[in-house]
């Protein structure tokens, strides 16, 4: 067995896929064996023997097999600075032209690499390969200074090769040693197709569980995922990462039908107009397959960045039964009510359409919490009319009032407007509407635990908690 450490001195790592550009931001979290091999190249070449039949008999061993690793928990950061106008003589920089610097910024006591191949060296092969590495010394690229050894302290891998696995790793088949020695230049210019030799593996990084189970396998019913990270989320992002979060888990466990089609309620929870953690719940409880899958989720990817999650906490509500309810967050529209145009596309004095024989909107707020408390709360979908009561919207199941609700708006909440476009100019057409919202709600009959409401059928974006 050869392990080799990787020690990172700036405790970050940043380095592209092989299957994407540097300009998207994105990172290869898992040191791909073809990166670490041409490293290995280097240094060898540098200390005089890169190009030996005996160096790349070593090269030929490594490449024999899929290594494993162990990968340490780090920060997703992108930073973005302007490029410089190399067009004028200037020192100025061009607006709109970014350079895109993400890497991973780890703790300084978890900032090492290990990296494990099956194979049995020689005394002779080992100084070589030891030679080599210590004339490497960054991992990625440049700036992400590392130290690389040999280690031979026992250690616990976290990260292998697995067909269902989400981390892609580029290996080189052995016959194909000499595809290593091609530069990137030499590979564009000439070659255009790429070099032969090289495949893509699927790994999977396993970390064991942070929390601890119950006894039985349905006595946990709500689950808490914190977000690793310094700063909290804004509360506008909410819907855009609840469905990140849901389409995860339903490509995680396709089979498991409770995440596809939306039983379980994924609610943001708030810190004034920030959030940093996500809420999981689901009635009939979550097995222990369930929590294996919500726990695999460790990372929520985007255009713009990363998200690493991680299981909190994991618990049994143990909340009383009643009838009244108030939002202790924002509750988002999730789609917004239609507008009346007349002819020439002109939005008409009208405004917005209303329910029948009430002053409310169709589709306003009041009504989306409704819809959205039957559907998720009394599994009523059919037969449902609104009514004006007492001044608050009220929904009826045929003639029996079954809840209603009082909308007020979120203090110092932002707005947004309805704008259009004319020739190309945008123009205010109507006056800011809040898009943040505090619902009061009243429910005809009992329900029990904290209660999510949200667009569709699978994001909460508002909590109710139980009015004292």
């Amino acid at each position: 067995m050869l392990t080799v450490a990787i020690d990172l001195i700036n405790h970050t790592y940043g380095a592209c896929p092989w299957t994407r550009a540097h300009i998207e931001g994105a990172i290869e979290t898992v040191p791909s064996s073809t990166r670490l091999l041409r490293a290995m190249i280097s240094g060898a070449f540098i200390a005089g023997f890169g190009d030996t039949p005996a160096f790349k008999l070593v090269l030929q061993k490594l490449a024999g097999v899929k290594p494993i690793y162990y990968i340490p928990q780090g920060e997703y950061v992108g930073l973005q600075n302007y490029r410089k106008d190399q067009s004028k003589d200037s020192n100025l920089y061009k607006s709109g032209k970014l350079n895109v610097e993400p890497y991973y910024a780890y703790a300084p006591n978890d900032a090492t690499f290990l990296v494990q191949w099956d194979v049995d060296l020689s005394e002779a092969e080992l100084v070589l390969l030891q030679l080599a590495m210590q004339n490497i010394h960054y991992l990625g690229r440049s700036e992400h200074r590392a130290i690389w050894q040999v280690n031979l302290n026992h250690v616990e891998f976290n990260c292998y090769p697995h067909e269902d696995g989400d981390k892609q790793v580029q290996l080189i088949d052995p016959d194909f040693i000499e595809s290593l020695y091609i530069s990137p230049g030499v590979r564009n210019a000439e070659l255009r197709s790429g070099m032969p030799g090289f495949y893509i593996a699927n790994y999977k990084l396993n970390q064991s569980f942070q929390f601890e189970r119950a006894e039985k396998s349905n006595s946990v019913d709500s689950v808490i995922l914190a977000t690793e990270l310094n700063y909290p989320l804004p509360a506008k992002d909410a819907m855009y990462w609840c469905d990140k979060l849901h389409k995860t888990l339903v490509k995680k466990s396709p089979i498991i039908e409770k995440f596809r089609n939306g039983h379980i309620v994924i609610s943001p929870i708030y810190e004034d107009m920030h959030f940093s953690k996500f809420s999981l719940y689901y009635e009939e409880g979550f097995n222990d397959a369930d929590l294996e899958v919500i726990d695999s989720v460790r990372c929520l990817y985007s255009n713009s960045g990363n998200v690493n999650l991680f299981v909190e906490q994991a618990f049994q509500s143990c909340f009383e039964l009643t009838t009244e309810w108030v939002s202790q967050s924002p509750f988002f529209l999730s789609f917004y009510p239609s507008l009346k145009y007349s002819r020439g596309g002109r939005i008409r004095n009208t405004g917005f359409r209303l329910l029948a024989g009430t002053k409310f909107v169709k589709n306003g707020p009041e009504h989306q919490v409704l819809k959205c408390f039957l559907r998720r709360c009394r599994k009523v979908t059919e037969g449902i009319t609104y009514q004006e009561v007492n001044g608050v919207l009220g929904a009826f199941d045929y003639e029996t009032l079954v809840a209603s609700c009082q909308v007020e708006e979120w203090p110092n909440y932002w707005n947004w407007v309805i704008k259009r476009f004319s020739g190309g100019m945008s123009k205010e057409t109507s006056p800011p509407v809040p898009t943040g919202y505090k619902v009061l709600l009243k429910s005809e009959l009992q329900v029990k635990g904290t209660v999510s409401i949200g667009y569709g059928k699978n994001f909460g974006l508002g909590v109710l908690c139980a009015s004292k």
